[in-house]
């Protein structure tokens, strides 16, 4: 619900830190140190212990004799070189914030120095992990305006948590006129409350359908060929290891990932924080914003329930850690009036009244047709599955006939699923445009409400292909970027002329001077 925390944070309030004078020089934790030592040792020891495996099948006496002190003598030399490498590079590596500009230096056999413009920075994010929080230190993510190197920080910086703060905080006010980060952060009140219960739903309905289904059926399937006297217990494991890995895990890594979720707006900047074992806080400008998303997978959607995330330009924060390579989270699972409220409160700018359109009646066509050429594929591989089985019967006199029953029917499945999904994608996707932003809507089973900015298109792509061109229909794929990378999103079956217009709009806007290049930096 959205209640007392519906309020907007100003940034009036004294700044607790003073400003970095520009002279001021600052060198990183010790502990990245021994990170890298640590990383080393793990490695080296993974290493040697192969290195023994392999000493002893070759020759028992060598092994008996040697490895023992080869493998002691190679660990402790890769970790004594990485030691004295990692504390050399950390020694001679300085950081200055300068009035205009921030630079890293590096004095070691090959100098180099980083220079980046605060006008240049998207976010600066704070990643703290186990070993973080064990050492009281913090490590800052960076990221410029890039879509190149969009999964992982053009920076990564370890400082102790007050100095991290302090940094943090003058960043933000060059970067965003305020410096509400670390001065009121834990005080201040999300704008919208999500509870323990709201996390582990969105954890369990969150997953795509298609994971979440063959996860359920590994799972059953796998505990019935365990239990049953007929079955195969080493087959069951690896129906239950392939549902914990495909469906399981996931669900855990996303409850573990978005524990004590908060978000809340403060002028034009977005703050979101979040994570249990590893915390997470992200910080970015309402314009580096490409798309805002409404998405609702099958089972959620049953039970009413829809999840708000956003592309952002510049907030990769990955660190070796797969769950940061998803668009920013604005609102986990909730009912739709909530999702709405957030949106209108957190992104009002992609907030807009538009008359959405169905696909036309012609669009059956192209789906139908698309639909039939998929189901002669699975019609063909079907056949060639069971005339292969059938030869191997006869020739080895193996029983195959429930396999390629099985095949059969799931291929037949398949076919009716096609028809089924064009029927249902003829009444469901839609497309609409306002004046400053266009929608489209898409899916059939996992739907996606995608709400897109004309001046963050970066290509409007319109395909009619053979089936559709002749009716006058063609498909659009935009092009974003994003925090995960180049998105695309692609559209239905729509009029070819109406698609164009996006495009059109697109240059239309930055030749009357609509587009303002400037309050996107």
């Amino acid at each position: 619900m959205i209640g007392e925390g519906g309020r907007e944070p100003t940034s009036e309030a004294p700044p607790r830190f003073e400003r970095i004078p520009a002279d001021e020089e600052f060198i990183q934790h010790p502990v990245k140190v021994a990170e890298a030592v640590l990383q080393a040792a793990i490695v080296a020891a993974f290493m040697l212990f192969w290195f023994n495996i392999s000493m002893m099948d070759a020759d028992e006496a060598i092994a008996e004799k040697y490895s023992l002190y080869i493998s002691l003598a190679a660990f402790l030399s890769i970790v004594g070189i990485t030691a004295w490498v990692a504390y050399w590079r950390w020694r001679r590596t300085t950081i200055r914030f300068g009035e205009t500009e921030m630079t890293v230096f590096r004095d070691t056999v090959f100098k180099k120095q980083i220079r980046i413009a605060y006008s240049k920075i998207a976010s600066t994010n704070v990643n703290r992990g186990i070993v973080n929080r064990v050492t009281n230190t913090s490590r800052l993510m960076i990221n410029i305006n890039s879509g190149v190197n969009a999964f992982a920080p053009e920076l990564k910086l370890t400082f102790g948590t007050e100095v991290s703060d302090r940094i943090r905080a003058n960043l933000s006010q060059k970067m965003y006129g305020n410096n509400v980060i670390p001065a009121d952060e834990s005080g201040t009140p999300s704008i919208v409350t999500i509870t323990k219960t709201d996390v582990i739903l969105h954890g369990l309905l969150s997953q795509p359908t298609g994971s979440a289904i063959f996860g359920i059926l590994m799972f059953f399937f796998g505990i019935y060929q365990m239990i049953t006297a007929t079955g195969d217990f080493a087959s069951g494991m690896v129906a239950i290891l392939l549902a914990f890995f495909s469906y399981a895990v996931p669900v855990v890594a996303m409850i573990f990932h978005y524990f004590n979720y908060k978000i809340y707006r403060a002028g034009d900047t977005i703050y979101i924080s979040h994570g249990f074992v590893r915390t997470y806080h992200k910080s970015f400008k309402v314009s580096k914003i490409n798309a805002v998303r409404i998405s609702s997978p099958m089972i959620p959607r049953l039970i009413k329930r829809y999840m708000l995330d956003a592309e952002v330009v510049g907030l990769a924060a990955s660190d070796g850690d797969n769950s940061n390579k998803r668009s920013p989270l604005l609102c986990p699972m909730k009912d739709r009036g909530t999702i709405e409220r957030v949106m209108s409160a957190i992104v009002p700018e992609f907030v807009y009244e538009v008359e959405m359109k169905n696909q036309p009646r012609e669009a059956a066509k192209p789906i139908f047709i698309r639909a039939a050429i998929w189901s002669l594929v699975f019609a063909a591989a079907a056949y060639l599955f069971y005339d292969t089985m059938v030869n191997i019967q006869s020739a080895e006199g193996i029983a195959m006939e429930y396999i390629a029953a099985a095949v059969i029917s799931v291929s037949a499945l398949a076919v009716v699923g096609l028809f089924v999904n064009g029927v249902m994608s003829r009444r469901i996707v839609q497309y609409g445009r306002g004046e400053d932003k266009f929608t489209f809507l898409v899916g059939v089973v996992d739907r996606k409400i995608t709400t897109m900015s004309y001046d963050k298109v970066q290509m409007a792509e319109v395909e009619g292909g053979p089936f559709s061109r002749p009716y006058g229909l063609a498909r659009c794929k935009i092009s974003l970027l994003s925090s995960i990378g180049s998105q695309n999103i692609r559209s239905g079956y729509f009029d070819a002329e109406e698609l164009e217009a996006i495009s059109e709009e697109v240059v239309a806007r930055i030749k009357d001077g609509r587009y303002d290049h400037k309050i996107y930096l």
